[in-house]
């Protein structure tokens, strides 16, 4: 059994990951080949990678995405990022040398999200003449790089890479940072997934298992520089601490975090609770 499908989660259990029905994964199956070849006059050939982020701040999906394209190999390939506005996403890409592509490539779609009523929704409509004209433009950019491959990050990149899929010639990799099938539209999302990108990448097997029926998912968890992040060592005398890190949106759990502190100082008052994050999405209602 190969690295990937030791990272298959075909279906919910507590034993080895195994490839659904004994089919290895189009994942393996289809590899990208994005390595770097040599032209005639042995020349070294960069590729190049156009990554698409629903996000314009710093939360998890977006660090994740900052991560893989300041640890690619600058020789061998070119990094491209769409992004939908500016923020600091856009001003860490410029940190490490990367010039964003800042694009509201939804228009008023971007404001959508699960809290968005049916009138938003049908409001976002009127975007679509703009929404057209940024997939034919994006569609000749990619094509007379020629961009090798597009990465998605997020529900609104990939519906939109899911639009651009027919008019380019790149392979498409969906990146699915989060748990979905509670979403709005999620039969939908999960209808596409499982055809229009090569590969469904998730970080996990919890969110690989949402996917138990595609042949396309790849498990590959989230890397940690520890260059950046190390255990620290606790001082004598300093107080224990229990902190939570994330957006501040309903759904990231604050709530029951702050229940289970008080629960817990009621016998453990010493201990301090913190947390720690950011108002980060554009969407209404959360």
């Amino acid at each position: 059994m190969n690295g990937c499908e030791r990272n298959w989660c075909g279906k919910l259990d507590t034993g080895p990951a195994r490839s659904h029905g004994g089919r290895r994964p189009a994942a393996c199956s289809r590899s990208i080949a994005l390595s770097w070849d040599h032209s005639g006059n042995g020349a070294k050939r960069v590729r190049e990678i156009l990554h698409i982020s629903t996000g314009a701040e710093l939360g998890g999906a977006e660090r994740v995405l900052l991560d893989l394209v300041r640890s690619l190999d600058r020789e061998r390939f070119r990094v491209h990022v769409l992004v939908p506005r500016r923020g600091r996403l856009t001003e860490a890409l410029e940190e490490v040398g990367i010039s964003p592509l800042v694009v509201e490539y939804w228009g008023r779609g971007h404001r959508l999200g699960r809290y968005s009523s049916w009138r938003e929704y049908a409001s976002a409509l009127r975007s679509l003449p703009h929404v057209g004209r940024t997939l034919i433009e994006l569609a000749r950019f990619v094509n007379e790089r020629p961009i090798a491959l597009i990465h998605a990050h997020g529900i609104k990149a990939q519906m939109f890479s899911a639009a651009l899929a027919p008019f380019v010639h790149a392979h498409l990799i969906w990146h699915v940072h989060d748990f979905l099938r509670h979403r709005r539209f999620w039969r939908f999302f999960h209808a596409l997934s499982r055809t229009i990108p090569e590969v469904v990448l998730v970080p996990s097997r919890a969110v690989a298992c949402e996917f138990s029926d595609h042949p396309n998912v790849l498990v590959i968890p989230n890397g940690v520089d520890l260059r950046e992040f190390s255990p620290a060592s606790k001082r004598t005398g300093e107080r224990q601490r229990v902190g939570m890190i994330g957006a501040f949106a309903p759904w990231k759990g604050q709530r029951v975090f702050l229940q289970a502190a008080e629960q817990v100082s009621r016998t453990m008052p010493e201990v301090e609770f913190l947390i720690v994050g950011d108002e980060l999405y554009d969407t209404t209602g959360h």
